[in-house]
Parts: structure tokens; C-alpha cells; sequence
């Protein structure tokens, strides 16, 4: 399986996640490295090399299809990859978390390449919104969080098309790859169970791993 960082990030963003992936029986978890990771280039060149790297990926496992999990940026960067580049004929499962999938008024604050993509409306969004069946038979999740300052406002982040979107009440962004919940909830998506639906006694009371992957991330 592949795991996609947002803008400023690198693999180790997923150095809780991919520990707890693999102690839970998750096979061949490898994270992509997109450079330049700044954003000072389009999301079309990261789905460029996204794709590259999945190619190895599959050769050197010998899988036919991949599950995706993307963080982030990384989640528009691979919901662009599904879309547009065939990647939803090598995909089985595709996991985005507080992904700009309608944009971020954040990203108004930059005026780097990617930055500009992930602007409310741009032209790269309202390209992959026309798609009537983005997905084909991918399997795609949906998780976010009410409390998303980065990706705000929060519910921007729903995917349309998602087999289930998930709300899940985690105190910030960042969070969302130590939330003891969320890691559960996507290694049982990846695991072919069904994360089980939000519960309304959901609280923040003992929610993040110890842990914690160093820099900021969208």
C-alpha cells in the first residue's frame, strides 16, 4: 500500500501510522516522497510522480492493484492520480484524510503552484468535480475532522463519491495521523472490514498516540 504526505511533508509524517499499519497485519507499506515538497509545483506534476512511484511499488511486490491512503495535499494529489492518470485502474482502496477536495481558504495565503490548485474553485478542482463516476470500482473512504483549521472551512474536506465519509472529532489537522481512532478506522478499511459509523460519546479524553512525526503539514 502507498502513503501520499501534504505539502511540506515527507514519509516520516507517517511514522506512526505506518508503524501501527504494519503491527496490524497491513502488507508492504511504502510512502512516497514528493519533491519538491513545498507546493512550488503543480498538483499535476506530484500525480506525475505519484505515479511512478506506485509503478514500483507494484513491481517490486508484484501486486496488480494498490490500496492508497493521502494525507492532506497528498489526498488531492492522489484523488488527481485516480482521476486523471489511470490510476483507478491499479487501485483497489483509496483512503483520503483532511484532503482539500473543495479547497482551502488557506491556500489563498500562497501563491505557489499547488497552493494556487488547492484555492476554492480553481480550475483544477472544478476539472475533476465534472467527473460523473470519478472513481470506478475504487473504494474510496472519506475521513475528517469538524475541527480542521488548516482545511477549513472543515467540511471542505468531504469527498463526493466516497463509499463513507467519517467525521471524526479530533482536535486539529495534524491529528488526524495520531488519532488512535483514525489509525483504527483505516487499518480496518484496509483490512476489508467496515470502520464502524461515528459514535456520539466520541470525545478528544486519550485520542492521540505519544508519539508525534515532526513539521506541519496541508
Amino acid at each position: 500500500m502507498v502513503l501520499v504526505h501534504g505539502i511540506f511533508g515527507d514519509p516520516q509524517a507517517f511514522a506512526v501510522m505506518s508503524a501501527f499499519l504494519r503491527r496490524e497485519g497491513v502488507r508492504h507499506v511504502e510512502a512516497v516522497r514528493l519533491t519538491p515538497n513545498d507546493g512550488t509545483v503543480p498538483v499535476e506534476t506530484y500525480g506525475a510522480e505519484l505515479d511512478r512511484f506506485v509503478r514500483g511499488v507494484s513491481a517490486r511486490h508484484g501486486d496488480a492493484s494498490v490500496d492508497l491512503v493521502g494525507y492532506s495535499m497528498g489526498a488531492l494529489v492522489s484523488r488527481y492520480w485516480l482521476q486523471r492518470l489511470g490510476g483507478r485502474g491499479r487501485t483497489r482502496r483509496f483512503v483520503s484524510i483532511s484532503g482539500p477536495q473543495h479547497g482551502a481558504v488557506g491556500a489563498y495565503l500562497s501563491s505557489r503552484a499547488a497552493a494556487l490548485e488547492m484555492r476554492p474553485g480553481s480550475r483544477l478542482l472544478r476539472d475533476l468535480e465534472r467527473d460523473r463516476d470519478p472513481f470506478g470500482p475504487v473504494e474510496v473512504y472519506d475521513f475528517w475532522t469538524p475541527l480542521d483549521v488548516m482545511v477549513f472551512p472543515a467540511n471542505t474536506a468531504r469527498l463526493q463519491g466516497a463509499r463513507l465519509n467519517r467525521r471524526f472529532v479530533v482536535r486539529s489537522h495534524h491529528d488526524m495521523l495520531l488519532s488512535r481512532r483514525v489509525l483504527r478506522a483505516v487499518a480496518d478499511t484496509l483490512l476489508e472490514e467496515v470502520p464502524p459509523p461515528p459514535h456520539p460519546s466520541d470525545e478528544l479524553a486519550d485520542e492521540l498516540l505519544e508519539e508525534r512525526p515532526a513539521g506541519s503539514t496541508l
